[in-house]
């Protein structure tokens, strides 16, 4: 799902980026959706124009869970080898995910009865009427009609979730390229990573963030430019 937070209201911004390929993004591998982690930084492997392919760094243990897979180092070198795909949105991340949305419909419809109440109790506009009271009426108006439109927005995201991404596979966002072998290196330092690589059509070149972070009420560019050479 593209993700554009400028362009569309700030409560609806913060429920569609879990759905979007945006930094932070949660995963998890397809066969056992229930171990879940998060996926760093995106790379690309080569400054060769030409070379199109996106990666995603993420741990060892997040692509491939000891659980389930031996502790070894493990690359994709051809084609023909089965893929072991990578998910956006684990199991338990997509059910909350898509529970906040209905969790702030509720919250909007709630917020709506309790201020048409209030204004239910503003005596009707009259022009000798004290300016705090109209400034009064018209914040209740402005705030029961930016919750309606939020409703809808809301809604209309929940419709195409539920329709486009309840099965797990309708999430895959790529497959496992190199998982490193889960160790210290003689540096005393813990290695433990992997690469997503991305396909290519899961990707909408046109909204795709890159290596920014949402923070909120804005993009913040984090600024990690990185060629690594396996």
């Amino acid at each position: 799902m593209g993700f554009n937070p400028n362009a569309e209201l700030e409560a609806i911004a913060r429920l569609r980026k879990p759905f979007s390929p945006s930094l932070g993004l949660s995963i998890a591998p397809h066969d056992t959706p229930h171990y879940e982690g998060t996926g760093g930084v995106f790379l690309r492997l080569s400054s060769d124009p030409s070379d199109k392919r996106v990666f995603l760094l993420t741990c060892a243990h997040v692509a491939r869970p000891p659980p389930v897979f031996p502790n070894e180092a493990y690359t994709r070198k051809w084609t023909s080898q089965p893929r072991e795909d990578v998910v956006l949105l684990g199991s338990a991340t997509y059910s909350k995910s898509v529970g906040d949305i209905m969790k702030l419909i509720g919250n909007e419809t709630k917020s709506i009865a309790a201020w048409e109440s209030s204004l239910s109790r503003i005596p009707a506009q009259t022009n000798d009427e004290p300016s705090s009271r109209t400034d009064r009426r018209n914040e209740l108006v402005g705030l029961i009609d930016k919750a309606k439109k939020t409703i809808t927005a809301a809604d209309e995201l929940h419709t195409a979730v539920t329709k486009s991404y309840t099965f797990t596979g309708s999430r895959t966002l790529g497959f496992v390229y190199h998982s490193a072998e889960i160790e210290v290196g003689e540096d005393g330092y813990m290695y433990d990573w992997a690469l997503i690589q991305l396909d290519a059509d899961k990707l909408e070149a046109a909204n795709f963030q890159g290596n920014k972070l949402y923070v909120g009420t804005s993009v913040l560019l984090i600024l990690v430019f990185a060629l690594l050479s396996l």
